[in-house]
C-alpha cells in the first residue's frame, strides 16, 4: 500500500552495536523453527519479532505488549491499545504468558502484529533473549526506530524469512515477503487472490529510512506527532540539514477492518497529517534485508 512520508534515504549498516548509545541492553526474542522441538530452521517460511523489553509496544495500534525477564523467565501481556493516550499498558486485554528462556512454543501463542496474517505452514518460536535486537540472515526485517534512525535505536522488529507468503484473514489476498536476488532490497509482492492477480513491486531505489507514527512509550491524541528535522514531504530525497516539516501518511494494514477498533485506526491513520516537530521524540521504520 503505498505511503506518503517522510522519507530519508539513510545507509545503515547493521556490523556492530554501542552498548553506550543503545537504546536498550535487553530484547526479548521469538527465533522461527520448523519442528516443535526447534531444531530444525523453517524451510517453509514464516516470521518472528525481536522487542526490547520493559517497553510498552505496538506494531498493530490494537494491541500493546510489554515484555519482561526474571529468573531465567520470559514474560509478556498484552493490553489495550486506547487511541487517544498511545501506548499505555495499564489495561490487561489477554492473561500474562510466562516460558523459560529457550522454550520452544507454537508460533500461535503470540500475535506482535495482528494485521500480518498467516502462513499455510505452521511453525514455531524458540523463546531467547540478548543484548542486541536478533537479526536474522536470509530474511525481510521490518525494524522500529526510536530517537534515531540508526540500528543502536531498534526498539522492535518483525522479521520474515525470506520468500515467506502471508495470507491475510480478513481478504483473500496475499503477500510475499522476499529479499530480491540482484541487490537484497526488501521487497513485498501483492496477490489479491491467493497466489493469483499477483502484482510486481513497486520500482524501489533502495531501503529508506521512514517517519513512523509513535509506536511505544508514548501518550497523545489521534493526531500523532513525531519529529524528523531532516525529512521531505514526498518523493525521494537525501537526508540534509534543514527545517523540520511535514508530510502525510497513507495507513498502512486493515485496509479491510473487521471490527469497530480496525475501522478507528484506519480512520485515524488513513491521509493524516504526520505532524513533524522537533521538540518532539523522533519515530522511524526502516525495512532491510541481511
Amino acid at each position: 500500500m503505498k505511503l506518503i512520508v517522510c522519507l530519508i534515504f539513510l545507509t545503515l549498516s547493521f556490523i556492530g552495536f554501542s552498548k553506550s548509545t543503545q537504546i536498550s541492553n535487553q530484547y526479548v526474542n521469538f527465533v522461527v523453527y520448523g519442528d516443535a522441538d526447534c531444531s530444525t530452521p523453517s524451510i517453509t517460511g514464516g516470521f518472528g519479532y525481536s522487542a526490547a523489553s520493559d517497553t510498552c509496544l505496538t506494531l498493530d495500534f490494537k494491541n500493546n505488549f510489554l515484555f519482561t525477564v526474571n529468573g531465567g523467565k520470559v514474560s509478556w501481556g498484552s493490553y489495550e491499545n486506547n487511541m487517544e493516550i498511545g501506548e499505555i499498558c495499564s489495561t490487561p486485554n489477554s492473561p500474562t504468558q510466562t516460558y523459560p528462556i529457550n522454550s520452544c512454543i507454537p508460533s500461535t501463542s503470540i500475535y506482535l502484529n495482528s494485521a500480518t496474517g498467516v502462513t499455510k505452514q505452521p511453525f514455531y518460536y524458540k523463546v531467547t533473549t540478548s543484548s542486541t535486537p536478533y537479526l536474522p540472515t536470509n530474511s525481510y526485517i521490518n525494524s522500529f526506530m526510536g530517537e534515531q534512525c540508526t540500528e543502536n535505536y531498534i526498539v522492535v522488529l518483525e522479521y520474515y524469512i525470506n520468500n515467506t507468503r502471508i495470507f491475510s484473514t480478513g481478504s483473500p489476498a496475499s503477500y510475499l515477503y522476499y529479499c530480491e536476488e540482484d541487490n537484497n532490497w526488501p521487497s513485498i509482492e501483492f496477490c489479491t487472490n491467493g497466489l493469483n492477480g499477483c502484482q510486481p513491486p513497486p520500482k524501489s531505489s533502495g531501503p529508506a529510512c521512514i517517519g513512523a507514527y509513535p509506536f511505544y512509550n508514548t501518550t497523545g491524541g489521534p493526531y500523532f506527532t513525531s519529529s524528523c528535522s531532516n525529512c521531505c514531504t514526498s518523493g525521494s530525497c537525501s537526508a540534509t540539514s534543514g527545517p523540520a516539516t511535514s508530510g502525510s501518511y497513507t495507513g498502512e494494514g486493515w485496509s479491510n477492518p473487521n471490527d469497530d477498533t480496525e475501522q478507528k485506526i484506519k480512520l485515524v491513520k488513513n491521509d493524516k497529517t504526520l505532524s513533524v516537530l522537533s521538540t518532539e521524540i523522533s519515530y522511524y521504520q526502516y525495512p532491510f534485508c541481511i
